[in-house]
């Protein structure tokens, strides 16, 4: 099982992102957009509790512009 603390920070650093692209672009754009999905990919992904999916969910983040010290 994932450690609790990866994925608080991981949310933590999504919900970082998600603010600034709101504030930058708008809840519209692509940018927002993208983000709200990585962070209902989380959620789910938390859910079931796989350190895989989760790393996988970190790869996708580097590949749109999200690093994972983004706080």
């Amino acid at each position: 099982m994932p450690d609790p603390s990866a994925r608080d920070d991981l949310l933590l650093s999504l919900q970082s992102s998600l603010r600034n692209a709101c504030q930058t672009f708008g809840p519209k754009s692509r940018q927002y957009t993208d983000i709200v999905t990585l962070i209902t990919e989380h959620m789910s992904k938390t859910r079931k509790g796989s350190q895989q999916e989760i790393n996988d969910l970190i790869s996708r983040m580097s590949e749109v512009g999200i690093r994972g010290d983004d706080r």
